[in-house]
């Protein structure tokens, strides 16, 4: 009997957020998106490494998807060195 290859396990489990953080530096903002997760709101805040540096988000705008999930626009509000 053949086995089957393990299936991919997701660093958020089946939440399956999609960061998009090119303009964290430039901007200080990021964008998060999800189909199945439970929604964040305005207001929300968040924490975020990348590069030697951590970042605390803030959620200011918030889109309903329809059936593609919901995104949020999120606003660095501090940032400290790792």
């Amino acid at each position: 009997m053949a086995k089957r290859a393990p299936v991919p396990v997701s660093p958020f489990g089946s939440q399956d957020y999609e960061l998009l953080c090119e303009n964290l530096v430039t901007l200080r903002e990021a964008h998060i998106r999800s189909r199945d997760a439970r929604p964040m709101r305005v207001g929300d805040v968040c924490t975020l490494s990348q590069d030697g540096e951590v970042y605390e988000l803030v959620v200011t705008d918030f889109t309903d998807r329809g059936g593609e999930g919901w995104s949020v626009r999120c606003r660095v509000i501090d940032m400290h060195h790792r």
